[in-house]
């Protein structure tokens, strides 16, 4: 076992009963209350299947599940956060051409490192337009866009069958909820709505 996944799996223990006081609000707020997102940041839970070029501190597979069971045995729903966010960077930054990933893994003005939330079923239409796609669609069941600064969907060129393996994602910036308007809206329930969102190639990957 690496120190960083001990250290995790400690840092966890110590918050134990912040992450289950959390656990226990959210199901009123029906989101991850900010304060247990917080000890999440600071823990780095959201960067650990990110790149380390882009800032991330990546961990093996099966160290990275004991510290996913570790947190699970504290709170289920903080865990499943915890592993969307860090699947959903590790999409990002590992799949994105070099320039979109850098633009969104590089130093914000703030210092804060980003999280990224999404639904990777391809539920969305793409239409090809100069440098990139003119996106449209609703993306059900998006965790974490509550709490997460970009979002994350597939969707399916103009013209292609949907049974068809090729399928695009695309990346779309939301600064501090830019994405309650239009157009691209998300919601309470974790829906995400995208209407007529140009995105370039430097965000979009095969």
């Amino acid at each position: 076992m690496t120190e960083l996944r001990d250290e995790l799996v400690a840092g966890i223990r110590a918050n134990r009963e912040k992450f289950e006081s959390a656990g226990d609000r959210a199901e009123e707020l029906r989101t991850l209350p900010h304060d247990a997102v917080a000890i999440l940041r600071s823990l780095g839970l959201f960067w650990l299947k990110t790149p380390a070029e882009l800032g991330g501190t990546p961990l093996a597979p099966l160290e990275f599940s004991d510290v996913i069971e570790e947190l699970a045995y504290v709170d289920t729903s903080t865990a499943w956060a915890a592993m969307i966010g860090a699947g959903c960077n590790g999409l990002a930054g590992g799949w994105l051409p070099e320039e979109g990933a850098r633009r969104i893994f590089g130093a914000g003005p703030d210092g804060v490192r980003p999280v990224v939330a999404g639904q990777l079923a391809p539920r969305g239409a793409g239409h090809p337009v100069r440098g990139g796609y003119l996106v449209s669609g609703r993306w059900g069941f998006s965790s974490g866009i509550v709490h997460a600064g970009w979002l994350i969907g597939a969707f399916k060129p103009d013209g292609e069958d949907r049974h068809t393996r090729d399928e695009r994602e695309w990346v779309a910036n939301d600064p501090r909820g830019a994405a309650h308007q239009p157009p691209m809206q998300r919601s309470r329930r974790n829906h995400v709505l995208a209407a007529s969102c140009t995105r370039d190639y430097g965000a979009c990957t095969c």
